[in-house]
């Protein structure tokens, strides 16, 4: 490969058509007299996504790349994940293609957009760094990030970090160090929006992912899955009669992939919600479920 690459006819015109496209769905976002930062249009109905930093009021101003304005309602803030859905009155706008973060290879080629110090739709692009870790299993409040050695600047937070076809993965929310961002995983997004709560749910227990030994693997249990290391005195996991040893192999009858499938319906409980968990007790399956409680202080 030499360094023209990027010169093809052929691939510049689909990179310039896809920057495009992820200029058109990306807004400014002005809170009262702060600074302007970026947003998303994550859905087509006037769903925005921004960083909850970027709008600490309720009724932001948001601009679309056409110019046109609208004044936003703040539908849901979540400062601990630092995400905000904003609703604004329109329809039929260009949503992007919302990827799935889990995915996600270091070295893949990524784009950044949003409007640092006022310039609006300004794009850089650089690779992968570090993929975001799988969220913890109810032990402590882990936010998972995605890093990447992107260039970003004031005014760039809340605007898209999307891969080579266009799916976005991230919302772009920090600078760590010169060159290198840091932003929101697209799942963490989703089980936001999904949740429709910013309060999310709360087990009391902490786990370690394991494989299985061959004996026992079935279709209903796969290959891995989570070893229970502590549970919380009174939490709702001990009041399911979950023990220290407990190996959770399926979550909400998802037997397919449990890590995956764990951290995703944990990301996506809200308190109250029943967790329907198949675990094992000395290699013998169980059913249990777990009514989540609401999260006090540090309590995982």
């Amino acid at each position: 490969m030499t360094g023209n690459w990027f010169r093809q006819p052929a691939l510049a015109g689909e990179l310039s058509e896809l920057v495009s496209r992820l200029q058109a769905s990306t807004v400014a976002v002005r809170d009262g007299g702060r600074g302007a930062g970026s947003g998303i249009i994550w859905q087509s109905n006037g769903v925005i996504v921004t960083n909850a930093h970027v709008v600490q009021g309720n009724a932001p101003e948001v601009r679309l790349s056409d110019g046109s304005t609208f004044k936003g309602t703040v539908r849901l803030s979540s400062p601990s994940d630092d995400v905000a859905v904003v609703d604004i009155p329109a329809v039929g706008l260009p949503a992007v293609a919302v990827g799935d973060s889990a995915r996600l290879r270091v070295g893949e080629l990524v784009f950044a957009v949003g409007n640092p110090l006022g310039l609006p739709g300004a794009v850089t692009t650089g690779i992968i760094s570090a993929v975001p870790l799988a969220c913890g299993a109810g032990g402590g409040r882990r936010r998972p990030l995605v890093t990447a050695d992107v260039s970003l600047a004031p005014g760039n937070s809340g605007g898209l970090l999307a891969t080579a076809d266009g799916s976005v993965i991230g919302v772009n929310a920090m600078v760590r160090a010169p060159g290198l961002a840091l932003a929101i995983p697209s799942k963490t997004v989703s089980a936001l929006i999904a949740r429709g709560s910013a309060e999310d749910g709360y087990l009391g227990l902490s786990a370690i992912q394991v494989p299985l030994p061959v004996r026992w693997i079935t279709p209903k249990t796969g290959d891995t899955g989570f070893l229970v290391t502590s549970v919380t005195a009174g939490s709702p996991a001990e009041e399911a009669g979950l023990l220290i040893g407990d190996i959770i192999v399926a979550a909400r009858g998802d037997a397919g992939a449990a890590p995956e499938a764990f951290s995703a319906a944990l990301a996506a409980l809200a308190p109250d919600e029943v967790l329907d968990l198949l675990v094992l007790r000395g290699g013998e399956p169980r059913s249990l479920a777990i009514v989540a409680g609401r999260r006090l202080g540090r309590a995982a």
